[in-house]
Order: structure tokens, then C-alpha cells, then sequence
């Protein structure tokens, strides 16, 4: 028969191995948003340049406009 010391030994193990299936997962998950924010990161340098070119654009329109 299985001692309590064997029980204990075997839910522990069970523990153990529940908590690195979540460890795994989770590293999955941080890989994949670290991934998403590098494409967002790109996608806001693309906005970020466009807006700085509407904006000296507008600026060398009113410049000359008031010349």
C-alpha cells in the first residue's frame, strides 16, 4: 500500500509538473506579445514619420502662403 509520505511525493510531483506546463505556456505567450510589439513598435515609427511630414508640410505651405 502507498504510504501518506508516497501520496504527498506524488502530488507534489503532479504540482511540480502543473506549474511548469504553466511556465511553458506562459513563455509562449510572452514570446508571441513580444512579437505583436515589435510590429506595433514598426507600425507607430511609420505613423510617427507621416505625422512629422503632414506637419512640415504644412508649415512650408503656410510660409509660403503668408511670403
Amino acid at each position: 500500500m502507498y504510504g501518506e509520505s508516497d501520496v504527498h511525493i506524488s502530488c507534489v510531483k503532479s504540482y511540480i509538473e502543473s506549474l511548469e506546463k504553466e511556465k511553458s505556456l506562459l513563455a509562449i505567450k510572452a514570446e508571441a506579445y513580444e512579437k505583436e510589439l515589435k510590429v506595433l513598435r514598426h507600425e507607430n515609427r511609420k505613423i510617427v514619420a507621416l505625422s512629422a511630414a503632414i506637419v512640415l508640410l504644412v508649415v512650408v505651405i503656410y510660409t509660403c502662403w503668408t511670403m
